[in-house]
């Protein structure tokens, strides 16, 4: 792992990040996406992504956003963990929703239906993977704990 990766990984523990992050990492994903027309993600630098387009649960409205993602037993994992907010992220609440949806994973676009993970034996060997590739995902866990919630977490099938 390099330096700016191993920075950017102890940056991701961080207070600070849990109320940037979200505003900075969606919006500067958004938009370097939409400009090289899907070629890039800027945060799969540092772990995958993909672009999710889901059906907002209020609006009816088609809401996108570049969101981290596992490849794990062949499907893609979502984790709502919201850097460890107090509340969810809207797309994991319009995912339960709707669980059809489309995204782009590394160039390629599709369509999927989400499947909220339930099992806790899965949760638990899908944390372990997650915390692996991004240990900020331990820190996330217990901000959410202590604001009472639980994660919304999600393995989106062709």
């Amino acid at each position: 792992m390099g330096l700016l990766q191993s920075a950017v990984k102890s940056m991701g523990r961080s207070e600070w990040f849990k109320k940037v992050g979200p505003k900075v990492v969606h919006r500067m994903d958004g938009f370097v996406h939409r400009i090289t027309k899907g070629k890039v993600l800027p945060s799969t630098y540092m772990m995958d992504g993909l672009v999710l387009t889901s059906i907002g649960r209020k609006s009816g409205l088609e809401r996108t956003v570049p969101i981290s993602c596992f490849h794990i037993d062949g499907d893609l994992v979502v984790i709502g963990t919201n850097y460890g907010q107090d509340h969810h992220p809207a797309w994991a609440l319009n995912l339960e929703a709707n669980p059809e949806a489309r995204v782009v994973y590394k160039g390629e676009e599709f369509e999927v239906t989400a499947h909220m993970v339930t099992d806790v034996d899965e949760t638990e060997r899908i944390f372990a993977h997650a915390q692996e590739r991004w240990p900020a995902y331990e820190v996330y866990r217990e901000r959410v704990a202590k604001a009472g919630r639980d994660i919304k977490m999600f393995r989106l099938k062709r």
